[in-house]
This record gives structure tokens, C-alpha cells and sequence, in this order.
């Protein structure tokens, strides 16, 4: 492929060589037949540009012209017939028989190309109707140029050499007409090459692996680079079956990377429902992220998908919701406590608190979602505290009892083992449902 991009390099330096001495414009303008005749079928007009014009004219050389019918049984080669142009009758003859047609051949009486004629048998029944065309005739051409004058008109009689048109000046010769077209081939035939012969990239991108060097010979599907883009991330999660149906496309997702510090984000480009797994199936899904400075392909990446949001709301602690049979409420502490206070068995009167009814909402299985009159961001309420004891009898056999209210004791705290946030309800964005993704 090389050699044949070479070959054609040289080519087009000799073909410019050729058009740097050739003679550009034509000094004779005239357009001339080359036999006598009768002109026919005039294509050009003024102004035509006769450089894609396969003739401009004909010129009948034997006085004759033709007729195609389709054969009828009783038609043969040689036959003699009449062929009927309006009132007009010639006596004409059956030249040819080819593919099903009979070529009819006749006098011209100066008829246009085109004209519709009836064929006769010898017996005056119609075998068939045509449109007439010249029989012998040579075709007058031009290379190039625009059209100027017409100096003939259908049906002239003209001798050998006759001036049939001419054309406006700035005309180009035919050598250098042949020329220009043979240099725009050839660019053209280089381009195609080069090519094939240059790997280029469809988008804006970083070339993270280079395989070859100049003057390698490689074979077909041969990796030479990766390619790695430049306008964004994807990174693959691994989700686990009871989570895979509350996943979906263009949900938001926040991601973090080890090696990076902050938060980024990203949406759910991609669901594989090809699942894997031997005990429980998992299933990937794309998270596609804009470009992250300081990132590159590889670095280990968490992600965390948003699958529902509560919107602004008050979350209290699950633990903090209480239940009487279907209906869930929470304790009001009294302004005597501080945050953080904790009372031992025995030492709250629960009677004596105010009970509020609450509806609760949304759970990522630390906080909940709760609704209620009477409740407000900034009221401390009171948070069971659940502990455990170990009795062991003779047998080594363990019960775990889990107390709470004011059996074990209630807190007012903020951290794992309390209410948090710091106040009862706090006004804020629902954790609703974060997904923790994978590496």
C-alpha cells in the first residue's frame, strides 16, 4: 500500500509539471463539425457549460432515420413496411431484429428527434408505433467552455467543418481540461490512501498505551494504542439482587475515589440484567461521571446510588419511634434535661411526657423519615437505649434480653448509642435510600 501511495505521488508531481507548461485557454472558440449532414437534436443552448455534456449535437450523415417497435408474429428481418408520420408516408424497411424489437429504418423529411410514427405492413395493418431517432450520424463535442452562440438551427443542412457553436472566452483546451481532471483523481486516490494508512481518534482523548514505534510492520487488527477519553468516567458497580429493581437509569449517584478527596457526582448510565453469582446473582451497573481533575483510569472509586429522596423532611433516629399497636410516636423531653442526659431504670415517668403522634416515611435502616404536628426541628426527644445481659446456667446456655424505655433506661445523646441529630427533629435531605456501590 505504500508503493502504490508513492506511485501515486509521483504521478500527480508529473501530471503538474505537465499543467505548469501546458497551453490553459483556447485561442480557436469555434465548434465544428466533422462531417456534412443534417443537423440534429440540439442539446446545447447559450450559456450551457459543455464540460459534463456528453454531445452537444448530431449531425444525420445518410438522410435517414430510424424507429423501434415491438416484433408482432408475421414481422420479419428485410421486411418492406410504411411508416406514417401525420400525413406524411415513407416506405421504410426492417433492418434489425433484437430482443424483441424491430428496428425500422426510413427517409428523414427534415423530421425532429422525437416524433411519435405508426408502422404499416404491406397489407396496411398497424404493427406498431415508435418515436423516430437519427439512423447514421456522428455526434459534435466540446471539451469545455460555455456556450456563446448556436450558429445552427435543427434541421440545417451543414457541410464538413462547419462552425456549429462557439464558445465564450476563457475556455480551457482539451489537454488541459484532461489534465485538471487527472490531477483531481489523483488527490483524490491519495487521500483515499493516507487514510487507510492513519489511525485518527473520533473524539478529544488521552493516549494511555502506545504498542509500536516508527517503522514497525504490524498486521491487520493490530492494537497499536489505547485511547482513553477525556469527557468523563464510568465506573462498573456490583448490585446485589434485592437491590437491582429499585435501580434505574438517570438516577444521581455520588461518588468517591481513594486517592482523591471530595464528593462527585455522576447518574446511571447503564443496567446489565445479565446477572452472576453462585449463591446470591449480582448485576452491574454503569455510573458515568463529567471529568475529575486530578483522576485517571483505574484508581479505586466508591459510588453511592440515590434511588428515592423524601425531600425536605424531619428525620429522627428508627430507634427513637415507638409503636402502639399501628400507631408510632415519639417522647418530648421536658426543657429540665440537657442533650446527652441519660436516666437510669425506673427514673422517667413516661406518663408524665408528651406523646406525639407521628407518620413515618422513607428508612435508610438508621433514620427515618417522620411527620407530625406538634414536632419541630430543634425539639429534643427521648431515644430507648437497648442493652443486653448474659445469664449462663449449669448447661452453658445463653439468653439475651433486650429491655427498653424505662426499664433499661432512656438517653438524650447524639452518636451511635443515642438520638442523633442533637436536637429531636431535624429539617434536612433524606439519606432516602443510598445505595453503597462498590470498587
Amino acid at each position: 500500500m505504500e508503493s502504490q501511495l508513492d506511485e501515486l505521488k509521483s504521478d500527480l508531481t508529473s501530471t503538474r509539471s505537465s499543467l505548469a507548461s501546458a497551453k490553459q485557454l483556447l485561442t480557436n472558440l469555434k465548434v465544428t463539425n466533422s462531417k456534412a449532414g443534417i443537423v440534429k437534436d440540439i442539446q446545447a443552448k447559450v450559456g450551457s457549460v459543455v464540460d459534463d455534456m456528453s454531445y452537444l449535437c448530431r449531425i444525420a450523415t445518410d438522410g435517414k432515420m430510424q424507429l423501434s417497435i415491438p416484433i408482432t408474429s408475421g414481422v420479419g428481418q428485410y421486411d418492406a413496411v410504411t411508416v406514417v408520420v401525420g400525413e406524411d408516408e415513407q416506405e421504410g424497411y426492417v433492418t434489425q431484429i433484437s430482443d424483441g424489437m424491430a428496428t425500422v429504418v426510413f427517409e428523414d423529411n427534415y423530421y425532429p428527434v422525437g416524433t411519435s410514427a405508426t408502422v404499416l405492413d404491406a397489407n396496411g395493418a398497424t404493427i406498431g408505433t415508435g418515436t423516430m431517432d437519427v439512423n447514421e450520424y456522428v455526434e459534435v463535442t466540446a471539451a469545455s467552455g460555455k456556450i456563446a452562440t448556436i450558429e445552427v438551427e435543427d434541421n440545417d443542412k451543414v457541410g464538413r467543418g462547419a462552425t456549429i457553436f462557439t464558445l465564450a472566452e476563457g475556455a480551457p483546451t482539451a489537454t488541459y481540461t484532461t489534465l485538471k481532471k487527472t490531477e483531481t483523481d489523483l488527490v483524490s486516490q491519495i487521500a483515499d490512501l493516507e487514510d487507510l494508512l492513519t489511525v485518527t481518534a473520533d473524539t478529544d482523548c488521552t493516549v494511555t498505551s502506545l504498542s509500536v514505534a516508527a517503522g514497525d510492520t504490524v498486521d491487520a487488527g493490530t492494537t497499536v494504542c489505547v485511547l482513553t477519553g477525556t469527557n468523563g468516567f464510568t465506573l462498573d458497580l456490583s448490585i446485589d439482587e434485592l437491590d437491582i429493581a429499585s435501580v434505574a437509569l438517570d438516577q444521581s449517584a455520588t461518588v468517591t475515589l481513594d486517592a482523591l478527596d471530595g464528593e462527585y457526582t455522576g447518574k446511571v448510565t447503564n443496567i446489565s440484567y445479565s446477572g452472576s453469582g453462585s449463591y446470591v446473582t449480582s448485576y452491574t451497573a454503569t455510573i458515568t461521571t463529567d471529568p475529575i481533575e486530578g483522576a485517571y483510569p483505574g484508581m479505586s472509586a466508591s459510588a453511592e446510588i440515590v434511588t428515592d429522596t423524601s425531600g425536605e423532611t424531619l428525620i429522627v433516629p428508627v430507634s427513637a419511634v415507638q409503636y402502639d399497636g399501628d400507631t408510632a410516636f415519639v417522647y418530648l423531653a421536658g426543657d429540665e434535661v440537657q442533650l446527652g442526659d441519660v436516666l437510669a431504670d425506673g427514673a422517667l415517668d413516661l406518663d408524665k411526657l408528651t406523646k406525639v403522634t407521628v407518620t413515618t416515611g422513607m428508612s435508610d435502616g438508621s433514620y427515618i423519615a417522620v411527620t407530625a404536628d406538634g414536632l419541630a426541628a430543634g425539639d429534643l426527644i427521648w431515644v430507648p437505649e437497648r442493652t443486653s445481659t448474659k445469664t449462663y446456667s449449669e448447661d452453658d446456655s445463653t439468653t439475651t434480653n433486650f429491655m427498653m424505655s424505662g426499664q433499661s433506661g432512656m438517653v438524650i445523646s447524639e452518636g451511635s448509642g443515642g438520638f442523633t441529630p442533637p436536637s429531636g427533629g431535624m429539617g434536612g435531605q433524606m439519606p432516602g435510600g443510598g445505595m453503597p456501590g462498590g470498587n
